[in-house]
């Protein structure tokens, strides 16, 4: 009825053991007429030497019992013992075997188990994990921590309950130590490696958008590679000119226009599975994929993910959020190292004070592809109509305020 436990079967092994010795030794002493109590005694000494020859196997052996009676893990469970740490392939009477990432099994005596300790997660338990990583000091520490979580949020592995975070830790010769903890459900030192490397690799390319690298040590007197921080990020005017013009958002402006626009483009690269706009968010840039494939998400009422669009070279992004001020629509992941270029309303703005007419065309360009992706069924012609106006209203309403702020 789950009032209490099953006996585990090592107990029940050795009390079915126990019985069965006590009934035999008694019919012997009973019916065969033979003394085991002289016999037992003059076996004493016997006894006293195979006992101490077998202490550390019986120490094995009641340690197993103790473990199978107390049950602080179970098979599949991971557990750390210091010297030892892995998945939990089986537990038996005098030892205990861990599967590594290697193929191998490690056995360890259970008397080493009881008297030393251990670590233990169960399957989806919350496993947290930190690491240390040394920025420069010209980075403002405030600015690091933030770019760091950003890095931790951003990535699906990581859980958010309880919450990652990252701080100053201490000062070394190579720059300001920081100290970043985050928990995950995988188990094993396979899944932690492989989450530690991807997030290396997204602070990494963080720190490249943001025109900072990892410090050398200071104790090396070798100059730093001059092209270490700006290889990934090098576009001419010209090049970021003829793929803006590769857009139809684009294509209507004159190549000055163009020109002006692609100086005052910026050109980031993104880690593989690195996100880079949140469904619901606000923003007020909007991006033109230069390189690279990127994945388009919706999130439904439970949070479970629906691809809807692969995202190529030449392709855009974010423009309505720019041109209404509404949320994002949607998350946009890469899903190889892409490189983008990011334009903000600002940039926009500097283009339509100098040329209205700029502003009449991107409305009606964004008002137009609206009305495209609605389906024909939500609503009549008529009704598509007054949407497309007020549409382009409001893309209008929203510049007209702030170029009356825009110096």
């Amino acid at each position: 009825m789950g009032l209490w436990k099953a006996l585990p079967k090592i107990l029940g092994d050795l009390v079915k053991l126990g019985v069965g010795t006590i009934i035999t030794l008694a019919l012997i002493h009973y019916q065969l007429k033979i003394n085991l109590i002289g016999i037992a005694a003059t076996s004493a000494v016997l006894t006293g030497i195979i006992g101490l020859a077998a202490q550390s196997t019986l120490k094995d052996i009641f340690a197993g019992i103790a473990l199978q009676v107390d049950a602080p893990f179970k098979q599949g469970d991971w557990i750390d013992l210091g010297f030892a740490r892995d998945i939990v392939l089986s537990l038996r009477l005098m030892s205990t075997r861990l599967s590594t990432i290697d193929g191998a099994q490690i056995v360890i005596p259970n008397s080493r188990i009881t008297s030393d300790g251990m670590r233990r997660f169960r399957p989806l338990d919350p496993i947290g994990h930190s690491f240390e990583i040394a920025l420069d000091f010209t980075f403002p520490a405030r600015r690091a921590i933030q770019l760091l979580e950003d890095v931790l949020v951003k990535n699906p592995r990581i859980l958010q309950q309880p919450h990652p975070q990252a701080w100053a830790s201490r000062y070394s010769e190579a720059g300001l130590i920081y100290q970043v903890q985050y928990w995950q459900k995988e188990i094993g030192d396979m899944a932690e490696y492989k989450l530690r490397s991807e997030l290396l690799e997204q602070i990494w390319y963080s720190l490249q958008r943001a025109g900072q690298t990892i410090p050398y040590p200071g104790l090396d007197l070798r100059q730093k590679p001059k092209t270490s921080q700006t290889s990934l990020q090098d576009l001419t005017t010209e090049q970021r000119s003829e793929i803006l013009a590769t857009n139809n958002f684009f294509k209507h402006l004159t190549p000055e226009q163009l020109s002006q626009l692609g100086n005052l483009a910026r050109c980031l690269t993104y880690a593989p599975n690195e996100l880079i706009v949140r469904q619901g968010e606000h923003g007020n840039t909007l991006y033109i994929v230069a390189a690279g494939t990127l994945s388009v998400t919706t999130r439904d009422q439970d949070d479970s993910h629906l691809r809807v669009n692969i995202l190529k070279p030449g392709d855009i992004f974010g423009e309505m959020a720019v041109c209404t001020g509404s949320p994002r629509s949607a998350d946009v992941t890469s899903l190889e190292e892409s490189r983008l270029l990011e334009i903000e309303r600002e940039d926009l703005l500097a283009l339509i004070k100098q040329d209205r007419t700029v502003l009449d065309r991107l409305s009606s360009l964004i008002a137009t592809r609206a009305q495209e992706l609605r389906e024909a069924s939500d609503s009549n012609q008529h009704q598509e109509h007054q949407e497309h106006q007020a549409l382009t209203q409001k893309i209008k309403r929203l510049f007209e305020g702030l170029l009356n702020n825009f110096k």
